[in-house]
């Protein structure tokens, strides 16, 4: 998604409403659909990598912590191991189940960003981007710690910026608030250095003046201590 920027005289910039790439939805499903077959080559056909191995036998042995990581993907693993058994499958359901929500959120960006009538077409495009990115497409499809870092990180994000869109709107839906720090929470349960995380929510209450407005309210002490 782009926008149009004119810039006067004066130097300053003024956004204009934002335009999309124009490219007919249907190549953008043919360019999507190779890298969608290839994810799910890499999915059901490589083989258990061995930390995939050596995290999912981690399932089986319930712990609240283990030797280099937090317990989630741990706990997962062992669920999705008791009811499904020892298949590639099983072993990558957690990250494609992580990966459903990472769509989910950005569809809901691209519904409130994306041009009238263009939705569709940003999530098209916002996936072409992810799936041809190495990286990203590594990390959300191998059965690692990762794909639930990526996933609640940017859960907690979407459900902060909600809140603040409503306290700008005149609203104050504490739900949100709670949302977003209970993904914080699990983004720590996930890797540990989803600390950082939980700072910048921290910087936000101490350094703002609407942030620490919220420091007044007992609904958001009980927020935090999700985290």
């Amino acid at each position: 998604v782009s926008s149009d920027i004119e810039v006067p005289k004066s130097g300053t910039a003024e956004l204009t409403e934002p335009v999309l790439i124009d490219v007919p939805r249907a190549q953008l499903i043919i360019a999507l659909l190779p890298l969608v077959i290839m994810k799910l080559v890499y999915v059901f056909a490589m083989p258990v990598l061995p930390d995939e191995g050596y995290y999912g036998m981690w399932g089986r042995f319930p712990a609240l912590s283990y030797f280099d990581h937090p317990p989630l993907l741990a706990w997962l693993q062992g669920i999705v191991h008791a009811i499904f058994g020892s298949t590639i499958f099983s072993l990558r359901l957690v990250p494609l189940l992580a990966f459903a929500g990472i769509v989910w959120i950005a569809w809901d960006w691209c519904k409130r960003w994306a041009p009238a009538g263009k939705a569709l077409d940003a999530l098209l495009i916002t996936l072409i981007v992810w799936f041809a990115s190495p990286l990203l497409l590594r990390f959300t499809t191998l059965a690692i710690q990762d794909c639930l870092l990526i996933v609640f990180t940017m859960a907690s994000i979407h459900f902060a910026a909600k809140f603040l869109v409503c306290r700008d709107e005149g609203r104050t839906d504490r739900r949100l608030f709670f949302a977003a720090c209970l993904c914080v929470g699990f983004a720590g349960l996930s890797i540990y250095n989803a600390v950082f995380i939980a700072i910048g929510f921290a910087g936000y209450l101490l350094a703002t003046r609407d942030g620490r407005g919220l420091l007044l309210h007992w609904q958001i002490w009980t927020g935090l201590a999700l985290i």
